[in-house]
């Protein structure tokens, strides 16, 4: 086979692997909380059960891009999204909040593993290339359009077991998405796993953070709590929000799905759109932008203004994804590419133990409701408070 059919095939084998691993993340975030509900759990323990699939990603993200860079990408996606996909089958059998809190916390190590591992691939192939990353992100959110969709109806139509026999078969086309990805060259490949090779190890979290004195680095970093925190809203209790005021799984399903429907287009606008605006001040406005229409969502009634603001909010997170990969692969060297998307991710897995956490114990105080509005304002703060940073930094003033 020439090099550029393996090279092809690599593409389509990565772009398969970014459809099938984030859409992971929007199907058990609709289908969690619901089961949780279903179990009888309170809101704080609601957010502890959505927060807790990202405790070991954030812990062990920066050792798992460590891991994809010294011993192969494909390698490691086999293992953990097969683990993945098999765990996520018991859900249904132990039907006991502390049972559901225990398998989020593997499930999300071993999902957030086949995400990393997609990342990782797709910024060693195109080298950074603003155009494969939006058409990468477009493939991406594809999946998170048509996974919670098909997530909602399988709920409504065969309650918690065909809700998690679909995640279960959904992880099992990321596994062969990662079998179809190029074998790695012989010296590479070679080298023979050892439990060691799963220890964390200190000096790559040194070498992680030291990433962080490079300004593009730092500015997907902060960025990418931002916009995973109003991802998490989505995530936890808008759910349980929209539940709430009467909307059936389906319905719920269509409202997430409608999001990723228009943010699969939204990261096609990137490549002309940045033309025009710099890239950073075009990442911080598309990431308000889903912040403050997340936010809003108890202000609104009836369905069709949930699905615009729900529209606009997926504009605004598609947008974002393609101009984070794009800055972070330009601002790192090839070498460092699973470290740098480790250090990203575990940005992204603090905001997702923070904000349900957060949320959960204001709602207990305040209502859910309220929740969204607290948590929205603090955000936009913290956004605010970003920009001012970077209008001060000679980097972004060029």
């Amino acid at each position: 086979m020439s090099a550029a059919r393996v090279e092809q095939r690599g593409l389509y084998a990565a772009y398969a692997a970014g459809f099938f691993s984030l859409s992971l993340v929007p199907m058990s975030s609709l289908v969690v909380p619901l089961w949780a509900l279903g179990l009888g759990a309170p809101p704080w323990l609601i957010g502890v059960a959505v927060a807790s699939r990202s405790v070991l990603p954030f812990l062990l993200s920066i050792h798992g891009g460590a891991m994809m860079d010294r011993l192969g990408t494909r390698r490691l996606m086999l293992i953990f999204t097969g683990a993945g996909a098999l765990l996520t089958l018991l859900h249904p059998l132990l039907p006991w909040i502390g049972a559901l809190i225990a398998l989020q916390l593997i499930v999300g190590w071993a999902q957030g593993m086949g995400w990393i591992g997609a990342q990782t691939k797709i910024a060693r192939l195109t080298r950074g290339s603003a155009a494969y990353a939006a058409r990468f992100s477009f493939v991406t959110t594809a999946g998170t359009f048509l996974g919670p969709l098909a997530a909602g109806v399988a709920w409504d139509a065969f309650g918690a077991w065909g809700a998690f026999a679909l995640i279960t078969a959904w992880g099992a086309c990321l596994f062969w998405a990662a079998v179809a990805l190029p074998l790695p060259p012989p010296a590479r490949g070679d080298k023979r796993l050892h439990w060691r090779d799963f220890v964390p190890n200190l000096a790559d979290y040194i070498q992680a953070f030291a990433l962080m004195s490079i300004p593009g680095v730092a500015l997907v970093v902060a960025a990418t709590f931002l916009r995973i925190s109003a991802f998490s809203i989505q995530g936890s209790f808008y759910t349980v929000y929209l539940q709430g005021i009467g909307l059936s799984g389906t319905l719920i399903g269509v409202l997430v799905g409608f999001a990723s429907l228009i943010g699969g287009p939204a990261t096609l606008l990137v490549a002309p759109v940045v033309k025009r605006v710099r890239p950073h001040w075009l990442l911080l406005a598309s990431i308000g932008l889903a912040i403050v229409f997340i936010c809003i969502t108890p202000l609104l009634e009836g369905f069709i203004p949930l699905l615009i603001a729900a529209g606009v909010f997926g504009l605004g997170l598609g947008m974002s994804f393609p101009l984070l990969l794009s800055i972070l692969s330009k601002a790192t060297d090839a070498r460092a590419q699973g470290v740098s998307v480790g250090l990203r991710t575990t940005a992204n897995r603090l905001a997702s133990i923070v904000v349900p956490v957060l949320m959960g114990f204001i709602a207990e105080i305040v209502g859910v409701r309220w929740s969204f509005l607290i948590v929205g304002v603090s955000l936009m703060a913290i956004l605010g408070a970003a920009a001012a940073v970077i209008r001060r930094l000679p980097a972004f003033s060029a």
